[in-house]
């Protein structure tokens, strides 16, 4: 079984009008439906857009094989 995990980058515009908050969310990556949208405040510029669609595969525990525990004094105490 897998499972989809949608990514947007944020994209602000790189100018003297740009806020200090704006700016610094320039570029950041956030999961589809978590973070902060756009606008932010008035006049704002900024979007998110489509980054990257990671597909995650949920791989079911490895499986471990059970093996015997041989303690060596448990053998001298079998041999007595």
């Amino acid at each position: 079984m897998s499972r989809t995990v949608i990514w947007d980058v944020w994209q602000a515009v790189s100018d003297k009008r740009t806020c200090a908050r704006c700016g610094a969310l320039h570029g950041k990556l956030f999961r589809r439906g978590e973070g902060p949208v756009p606008p932010l405040h008035d006049h704002c510029r900024c979007k998110r857009i489509l980054s990257h669609i990671e597909i995650i595969e949920d791989s079911p525990p490895p499986v471990l094989p059970i093996l015997p525990v041989i303690r060596e004094e448990w053998k001298e105490e079998d041999d007595e």
